[in-house]
């Protein structure tokens, strides 16, 4: 099992070693004081959005790793949250997915995400055609998720005075990992600041 920090903010590979600027690091290696950026969609954001293929480009910037080199069990931290943020909605657009690529998604110091989802699916070139509501993230249907799917998660008590990460854990993997390559996924964030550290 591997964690990648693919974050925005906060201790990143490229920035180098040790960390000389973001102060002390907690038991996850997570900076223990992150504060937010106050313009609005700036650097940590209090909205934020990242496409998979993103991802796929930092995992190789920062570690060096192809998405074959990806594992069950492996840990992809997407988003940072600064201290004291309160997570008001995740957001997935699997516009086009691949089958048998399942994950969880998680938190490392106990942020809470769990809460209602809506899921909608929407037409190739127009809009929204069918709208669900579910009461909770289930991790065995984003392996068969079908294309052009929106999820939206609005979770219950979303607070949390620590800096944390919202984690994509890895729970199967299609047989051709490859394919992934070709996975069109979009990821967002958005969080209100209810808090800050003096």
């Amino acid at each position: 099992m591997a964690i990648y920090n693919l974050f925005r903010g906060g201790y990143a590979v490229e920035f180098g070693k040790p960390c000389r600027e973001c102060g002390a690091l907690d038991e996850n290696m997570l900076p223990v004081i992150v504060q937010p950026d106050n313009r609005v969609d700036g650097a940590y954001g209090y909205r934020d959005k990242i496409e998979w293929k993103q991802l796929l480009r930092l995992l190789f910037q920062r570690y060096g790793k192809a998405v074959e080199d990806l594992e069950v069990g492996d840990k992809l931290r997407v988003f940072l949250n600064p201290n004291h943020a309160n997570v008001k909605s995740i957001f997935f657009d699997f516009r086009e997915p691949v089958a048998g690529f399942q994950f969880d998604l998680t938190t490392v110091n106990d942020t809470d995400l769990s809460g209602k989802i809506t899921k909608a699916t929407y037409a190739e070139m127009g809009g929204i055609e069918t709208v669900t509501q579910g009461d909770a993230f289930d991790t065995a249907e984003t392996a068969q998720v079908e294309e052009r799917t929106q999820w939206t998660i609005h979770p219950d008590n979303g607070y949390n005075p620590k800096v944390d990460v919202i984690e994509l854990e890895i729970k199967a993997l299609p047989k051709d990992v490859s394919k992934l390559n070709e996975m069109v996924m979009l990821i967002a964030r958005r969080f209100e600041q209810d808090g800050y550290m003096m």
